[in-house]
């Protein structure tokens, strides 16, 4: 599924994530492209999660202008800690964090990852608290504000969907987004406070003209 980044009204990217059904969970793999302020490039996001959608293994790639990583991280080990590696071209850092074993592994502008918190979504309750990792830097509460039925236009016909609000409380202020969600599937992501909207590429949005 391919995904187009707007900023405030401007086409700055894509990404593109594929979802796989394993005999032990799912696995998740993507890549994508911010240009505009971010200037950032994901050749590889590769995240394994179990049947219930909690994270095992997760490794992706990022290149910006003067910076590239690959990151890696193994979740939920024996001590109750996540193991976080950083490999640069020139050094690498190796430390671990206190991070619940369901947190849902949500890297800053790494809009693939969001599938998996569609899929928690599609259980979900209103009130509901989830647990996110802002990989690799902090764990993070989100809540599941309040849901609406909404129908969505999209070049096959009308979809039905949840529209989610939830709010990611990061350490700098809390972070309103909206995510509408079909069959556990994310259809679309709007983040207000960076003037961002994520949305499927067959997704009619603007004067019935896809976006």
């Amino acid at each position: 599924m391919t995904f187009r980044v707007y900023q405030r009204g401007a086409l700055v990217g894509t990404t593109t994530v594929v979802i796989t059904r394993e005999s032990d969970g799912w696995r998740l793999q993507g890549d994508g492209e911010l240009k505009g302020d971010f200037q950032l490039t994901m050749p590889q996001l590769d995240i394994r999660y179990d049947e219930a959608w909690s994270p095992r293994i997760m490794t992706m790639e990022l290149v910006a202008k003067d910076d590239r990583a690959v990151v890696h991280v193994a979740f939920g080990l024996s001590d109750g800690t996540t193991r976080t590696d950083v490999v640069r071209p020139d050094n690498a850092t190796w430390g671990s964090n206190k991070v619940s074993a369901d947190a849902i592994p949500l890297p800053d502008l790494v809009f693939g990852a969001y599938e998996a918190l569609a899929a928690r979504l599609a259980s979900a309750t209103p009130g509901q608290e989830l647990r996110a990792f802002i990989a690799p830097r902090f764990e993070a509460v989100m809540s599941a504000d309040g849901v609406v039925d909404e129908d969505v236009p999209t070049t096959a016909g009308t979809l039905a969907t949840k529209r989610w609000r939830v709010t990611l409380r990061r350490p700098e202020g809390p972070s309103p987004m909206e995510i509408w969600v079909a069959g556990g599937r994310m259809v679309r992501l709007d983040v207000p406070r960076e003037g961002l909207s994520v949305v499927r590429q067959d997704v009619i949005w603007g004067r019935g003209q896809v976006q």
